[in-house]
């Protein structure tokens, strides 16, 4: 009987007051700025906050108050790489436990999550996308899933990207592409059928600014599966003037024509996709 009762007792002493703090908080910081430690400054603006609240939700900020970094002994701390809006709404965030995500910024609010050492926000982002994950997308959510490790993110682009993989080819952001992610893009797995299409994209990418990116067409030619090139679109490469700068690239699709390939470039089953000189990924 008396355990019972303890565990009713207990129950009286339950509160909200956590969460009620930190709305104070937020309002004091706000208006009065009495208990505010220290100002972080933002594109010319300056935001004033708790040490002891944003060094306890943010490692970067943790580090920075509590290393030997002049921002520990120091009234004021400037942010780059963040834009104004952006740190105000992971502010607002981190006092009240509410963030809105739209489209219009949310590569802004997942890279600066990630300069900051935000996760919850990164997880917000990554959801956000992954629920709206289509062809029209799929590039760019790959591209920032990769470079801000949100495996999940990442997992589901991919899977979006392989499905439709033609149609991504056909969107403009596919000609925009950097090197790096061109290069992953073209190591995914695809039908055979897709073939001319990937080989006279990657030419119009080189086009998009031939100066800078010729370079680049050994490399990415290494990923061309030749064997499955018709001869229409083989005859229109042989007619660049591009391919005249890579003797090796040429003569290959010279006997690619002429269907004479090395047999090192012969036996792939249709779908299943294998590097002239390196292997693709599923």
């Amino acid at each position: 009987m008396a355990n019972k009762v303890d565990q009713e007792v207990l129950k009286v002493f339950k509160s909200k007051h956590a969460s009620e703090i930190l709305k104070q908080l937020n309002r004091e910081r706000k208006n009065e700025k009495k208990y505010c430690d220290i100002t972080i400054q933002v594109s010319g603006h300056d935001f004033s906050v708790h040490k002891c609240v944003l060094g306890t939700f943010s490692d970067f900020y943790g580090k920075m108050f509590t290393t030997e970094m002049k921002e520990k002994y120091e009234t004021k701390a400037k942010i780059e790489n963040v834009s104004l809006k952006i740190m105000e709404k992971i502010l607002d965030f981190v006092y009240t436990a509410e963030i809105e995500v739209t489209f219009d910024d949310v590569y802004d609010l997942l890279a600066a999550a990630d300069y900051m050492q935000v996760p919850h926000i990164k997880d917000f982002c990554s959801a956000f996308l992954m629920r709206f994950l289509d062809f029209t997308n799929c590039l760019s959510a790959r591209v920032y899933a990769k470079r801000y490790n949100c495996d999940k993110l990442g997992a589901k682009a991919k899977k979006v990207l392989k499905k439709n993989f033609e149609a991504v080819l056909e969107r403009e952001e596919f000609l925009q592409m950097a090197f790096p992610d061109l290069k992953d893009v073209l190591q995914l797995k695809r039908k055979a059928a897709l073939e001319d299409k990937v080989f006279l994209t990657v030419l119009d990418w080189i086009k998009q600014d031939e100066k800078e990116r010729q370079e680049y067409f050994p490399n990415l030619f290494d990923f061309i599966l030749l064997q499955n090139l018709s001869k229409p679109v083989v005859e229109k490469a042989l007619s660049e003037e591009m391919l005249l700068k890579y003797p090796d690239c040429y003569e290959l699709l010279v006997r690619c024509a002429e269907d004479d390939l090395p047999d090192y470039y012969r036996g792939i089953e249709p779908g299943g996709i294998a590097s002239n000189y390196g292997n693709l990924i599923s």
